[in-house]
C-alpha cells in the first residue's frame, strides 16, 4: 500500500490515480508528449509575437510621423491604413496576453486551461474573417482558414479529454468538467472507467 502524499489515503501499489482524491502515481506527472509539444508551441508563439508586435508598432509610430512631417502621398495612404493597423495590433496584444495566461495555466496544472484554449481558438475565428474584410484574401483561403482553426479546436479537445496522460499530470478531471464542450472518455480504458461527462 502506499499512501497518497495529497490527501494520505492509502492506495494500492499498482494505482496510478489516489481513489479519494484523483492524485495520479504515474510517471505521466511530469509535462510530456503533446502537452509539451503545445506549451513549446505557445511559447515560440508569444516570443515571435512580442518581436513582430515591436517591429510593427516602430514601423507605425514611423509612418505616422513621415506621414505627419512630409507631404508625401505613400504616407498618407499609411495614414488611411492607420484603424486597421491600430485594431490588427490591438487583437495580437489581446492573443499574446492569453498565450501567456494559458501556458501558466497548463504549467501551474490549473483546471482552466482547456476552457482557456477553446475560448482562445474560437477567437481566432475572428482572424479569418477580419482578413477576408480588410484584405479581401480569397473566399476559399478563408474557408479553409476556418476549417483547419475548427479541426484543430476539436482535435485537441477530444486528446485533453481521452489522453490518460493529460488526466494524471493535472492530477484530477477538473479540467474536463471546466471546459465549454468536452468528449466522453472512452469505456474500455483500463485506467480510468469512468466517463469523463461530470
Amino acid at each position: 500500500m502506499k499512501p497518497c502524499p495529497k490527501c494520505e489515503r492509502q492506495n494500492a501499489d499498482d494505482a496510478m490515480l489516489c481513489d479519494t482524491c484523483g492524485y495520479g502515481f504515474h510517471k505521466y506527472k511530469r509535462l510530456g508528449g503533446w502537452l509539451l509539444v503545445l506549451v513549446i508551441y505557445y511559447i515560440c508563439s508569444i516570443i515571435l509575437g512580442l518581436f513582430t508586435l515591436e517591429r510593427s508598432i516602430t514601423q507605425l509610430i514611423y509612418y505616422h510621423r513621415m506621414s505627419v512631417t512630409s507631404g508625401l502621398a505613400v504616407f498618407d495612404y499609411f495614414q488611411d491604413l492607420m484603424p486597421s493597423l491600430i485594431l490588427a495590433l490591438t487583437l495580437a496584444s489581446i492573443f499574446l496576453l492569453l498565450y501567456t495566461w494559458f501556458v501558466a495555466l497548463l504549467l501551474g496544472r490549473r483546471p482552466g486551461f482547456l476552457r482557456l484554449y477553446q475560448i482562445i481558438t474560437l477567437l481566432g475565428l475572428i482572424d479569418p474573417v477580419l482578413r477576408q474584410l480588410l484584405l479581401n484574401p480569397t473566399l476559399e483561403a478563408t474557408i479553409v482558414r476556418l476549417l483547419v482553426s475548427l479541426a484543430w479546436l476539436f482535435g485537441i479537445t477530444l486528446y485533453f479529454c481521452r489522453s490518460e496522460r493529460v488526466r494524471i499530470y493535472m492530477g484530477n478531471d477538473d479540467y474536463i468538467k471546466k471546459a465549454l464542450f468536452k468528449f466522453p472518455r472512452r469505456e474500455h480504458s483500463k485506467a480510468f472507467g469512468e466517463s469523463c461527462e461530470p
